[in-house]
């Protein structure tokens, strides 16, 4: 019975420190969340990065870091949710406007969402900042030559609706043309002896 009574206690006791050190301890620093969530994006789990990243942003508030915002926006990028990473990846960039990665990753995401002059706006900044960077330099060469094709394809249609056109006028002119020979065959001759359309009889003397 003693015995029983002396183990009992000593986990008692050890719950207790448990739970009393737990109370203790600080909160996840904005650090620890983000290296964390980026383990769990690694591992596949995204959606928890997400949860993770958005309680640590929700805490900070106005001070949430540019790398806490950057991430959540790659979580949200893997989860497919293109609106919700946009919005974080803007904060990222107004926390970090000279940032080449932030600059970088945002046009990608205006260039998934085929916004392709607020991407190429954005991979010119990321040129500015780094005029060697051959992501953005491949990304804005695919963008002019996309813009290239639809403008050859406008300047075909165009062409093309323009030869209608004219098939159409000419064709209008052929008939136009049939019509005023036809016409002419079917016109009745004067009457002789001066009778008058729409007279009978024997003309007057």
């Amino acid at each position: 019975m003693t015995a029983a009574f002396a183990a009992a206690f000593a986990l008692a006791l050890l719950l207790a420190r448990g739970r009393a050190e737990g109370e203790g301890a600080a909160p996840v620093t904005e650090e620890r969340a983000v290296a964390r969530a980026r383990g769990l994006l690694a591992a596949g789990d995204a959606a928890d990065g997400a949860r993770l990243l958005e309680e640590t942003i929700a805490r900070s508030g106005a001070a949430a870091s540019r790398e806490a915002y950057y991430w959540l926006a790659e979580c949200r990028r893997d989860l497919l949710d293109t609106e919700g990473a946009l919005r974080a990846m803007s904060e990222a960039r107004r926390r970090a406007p000279d940032d080449v990665g932030v600059a970088l990753a945002l046009g990608n995401l205006h260039f998934v969402r085929r916004e392709m002059d607020l991407a190429a706006a954005l991979y010119r900044d990321v040129l500015r900042l780094s005029p060697q960077d051959a992501a953005a330099q491949e990304n804005l060469a695919a963008i002019a030559r996309e813009r290239d094709a639809v403008l050859m394809l406008r300047g075909r249609r165009r062409i093309y609706l323009a030869a209608l056109l004219f098939e159409a006028l000419a064709l209008t002119g052929a008939v136009a043309l049939v019509c005023r020979v036809g016409g002419g065959g079917r016109r009745e001759a004067p009457r002789a002896n001066g009778m008058a359309a729409g007279r009978s009889g024997p003309p007057r003397l």
